[in-house]
């Protein structure tokens, strides 16, 4: 076998260039933590936006929200997830949009007691106006 013509193959196919994949590779592995993180926010709300068919401000009044009440301390996992979760219900809201915490809990595949606790958490520590529920 000719080892030597595929590990060349294999560095010629990442050789880093303009739109090359070791571009991205490159990109990808050199890039910032809060970069990674702001993306990963941004996946999180456009997901749990579509789940719930919600618009485009919505998403992103609920991306900025999770960003003020991050404020720099990024975490990861459920805790983000709940953050997450609890901003798009605060989004929809304050949009008035017709949704319940448990659909965004459904959504998020969340605990809607869990959720509505870090909900009325951020409420009270964003000192958030929502107007109330008009069933």
């Amino acid at each position: 076998e000719d080892r030597g013509g595929q590990l060349a193959a294999a560095r010629g196919g990442l050789a880093i260039g303009p739109g090359g994949v070791g571009a991205h590779i490159a990109k990808q592995f050199f890039r910032d933590e809060e970069a990674t993180h702001m993306e990963n926010i941004t996946k999180s709300v456009n997901f749990a936006c579509g789940q719930l068919r919600l618009g485009k401000d919505a998403a992103a009044d609920a991306k900025a929200l999770v960003v003020k009440a991050c404020d720099g301390r990024w975490g990861e996992g459920e805790w983000t997830t709940m953050l997450t979760g609890a901003c798009v219900y605060a989004a929809s809201r304050q949009n008035s949009l017709p949704i319940t915490v448990r659909d965004v809990a459904e959504a998020c595949q969340l605990d809607v007691f869990a959720l509505g606790r870090v909900y009325n958490r951020l409420k009270f520590l964003h000192e958030l106006k929502v107007p109330p529920l008009d069933p």
